[in-house]
């Protein structure tokens, strides 16, 4: 590398074909660091990136053909063996360049490299830096659960009041029907007591038409009236418990409708959108800008293959 420049060599992870040596190549390697900031995704990150790029003819900024290296892959400080190597870049030795492409980087990274975050509006939710879509959308499948939840309890505290005035409704209806009946019950009792106190004394040789025997009778006809009235009550009574059953019966079918109709988690139906939060321009800090060597298998024939099995994770 020329004076001044760090070098880093991206390792050997293929194996070597037969009769083929190891050649290095040289890229441009820069490494940054970017402060991700935003209030509304509630997010405050940093993050470090490595790019690699083509050695570019002259001063001409490299990053637009760049990709960014998994972290911990440029950690090699030495070749993993006797190899040849093509020559570095000579743009690469000034300072200035270096300078320069370090201005071009931090625009670049501003422009080219935000965070993008998955966003959902029903539920409400934002990703969390690194979360993917699979992981997102499980999270709001909860998030979609405690609001069913939360929905349904809402549902249910609307409904109590009017389930406990039902429920007194129907224990005073119960209490009147009972009240009914008993009266009817007891009414039956007296006018067969007199009914048979007046046919058992004609039969038993009594005057039928005397005095006591027509009292009785018309007290006995009377007890009859008095015991259509009880009856009639005993029904409307039993009409008033029936209607207040069916009132409750027509509560519990619309409660269970509107149970039924809150939305179930589906994490499929979310619908998701990107929010690119751009790194704060004042806050990107390029720490290096240097030289990296890519090792490539040449065989006997000259073709060069790839000896490095990184796959860049990103173009930016």
């Amino acid at each position: 590398a020329p004076p001044g420049v760090s070098e880093r060599f991206l390792p050997v992870g293929t194996p070597r074909p037969a009769g083929a040596r190891l050649h290095y190549r040289p890229a441009v390697w820069a490494e940054a660091g970017l402060h991700y900031a935003n209030a509304r995704a509630q997010v405050d990150t940093w993050t470090t990136v490595n790019l690699v790029a083509p050695a570019p003819d002259g001063a001409a900024s490299p990053w637009d053909e760049a990709d960014e290296l998994p972290a911990g892959v440029l950690t090699e400080t030495a070749p993993a063996e006797e190899a040849t190597w093509a020559e570095p870049p000579a743009a690469l030795a000034g300072a200035k360049t270096r300078e320069r492409w370090s201005g071009m980087l931090k625009s670049h990274l501003y422009r080219e490299r935000p965070l993008l975050l998955w966003t959902c509006s029903d539920p409400k939710a934002v990703a969390e830096p690194g979360e993917d879509e699979g992981r997102f959308r499980a999270r709001l499948g909860e998030l979609s659960r405690e609001d069913r939840d939360l929905a349904a309890e809402k549902l249910r505290a609307r409904y109590v009041p009017k389930l406990k005035r039902l429920e007194e409704k129907i224990r005073r209806a119960e209490a009147k029907v009972a009240t009914e009946q008993s009266q009817v019950n007891d009414k039956k009792m007296a006018t067969a007591v007199n009914l048979g106190a007046t046919v058992l004394g004609a039969l038993f040789g009594r005057k039928l038409a005397s005095a006591g025997t027509v009292q009785r009778a018309g007290s006995t006809a009377r007890s009859m009236g008095r015991i259509g009235k009880e009856k009639a009550d005993v029904d409307r009574a039993r009409a008033a418990l029936a209607a207040a059953q069916a009132e409750l019966e027509a509560m519990d079918v619309e409660f269970r409708d509107q149970l039924a109709g809150l939305p179930a988690p589906d994490v499929a139906r979310f619908a998701l959108d990107e929010l690119p939060v751009r790194a704060r321009k004042t806050d990107i800090a390029v720490e290096t800008v240097g030289l990296a060597w890519t090792p490539w298998w040449v065989g006997a024939d000259g073709v060069a293959t790839p000896a490095f099995a990184v796959t860049p994770e990103a173009r930016v």
